[in-house]
């Protein structure tokens, strides 16, 4: 039986550390692989991979995590957000969304857009994680 593959989109600008955490400890009981798929606006940097950015009060440290054993993957993208996920998930075979809904609007319109197609052509399963 071939590896699960779970994707977690996530927002430069507003990352949800929780959700990430989820779908890896979920990764871990269903031997499965994260990729973790930033989207970064023109202009950002990405919220993982910035030193500066002040991390968890448990001192998560979000990019360590995503590589653990090799299993987790972290992708930056930048473009058409609802473009960029849908194709990930048809080329590599995603089995399970696992996403939060954002605060920013264009963020949330874009999660919404990405579910309605998921449904709409049955590409994988999804979990909401509420923040």
């Amino acid at each position: 039986m071939a590896m699960k593959q779970i994707l977690v989109p996530i927002f430069s600008k507003e990352p949800n550390l929780w959700t990430a955490v989820h779908a890896m400890q979920l990764a871990e009981r269903i031997n499965a692989k994260v990729y973790l798929f930033e989207y970064v606006e023109e202009g950002e940097v990405s919220s993982i991979e910035n030193r500066n950015v002040k991390r968890s009060s448990k001192g998560i440290n979000l990019l360590n995590l995503s590589q653990k054993e090799g299993k987790n993957v972290h992708i930056r993208v930048k473009g058409n957000f609802l473009e960029k996920c849908t194709k990930f998930i048809k080329e590599h075979g995603i089995d399970l969304l696992v996403l939060s809904i954002p605060n920013k609007p264009s963020y949330k319109q874009w999660v919404l857009e990405l579910l309605k197609t998921v449904k709409k052509q049955k590409l994988c399963s999804v979990e909401i994680v509420k923040k």
